[in-house]
């Protein structure tokens, strides 16, 4: 189970990059599919919270909304003992 969730961890870190350059895309559909992709993946993804940052101005209400939940997603998930890979108390 523990090499399992390393590897799903170390694959999600390999789809932070990817992600990221679509947080540019001038499709707001395809920005916060992005942004959710962001979110899911959790602690890999926290070198895209300054980007994500920035996204909290952008015109697109959506866009805005999205960028704000997925933040809150990634510092909620890097928050968890099990993202750090500690044991549960």
């Amino acid at each position: 189970k523990e090499e399992t969730s390393h590897q799903l961890r170390r694959d999600a870190g390999d789809l932070v990059p990817m992600a990221m350059k679509w947080l540019n895309h001038r499709n707001s559909f395809h920005k916060r599919q992005a942004i959710r992709v962001l979110g899911e993946i959790g602690l890999p993804a926290m070198e895209a919270i300054p980007s994500l940052r920035e996204l909290l101005d952008d015109p697109d209400r959506d866009t805005r909304a999205a960028a704000e939940e997925s933040i809150r997603k990634i510092q909620t998930k890097a928050g968890s003992p099990s993202q750090r890979g500690e044991p549960p108390k």
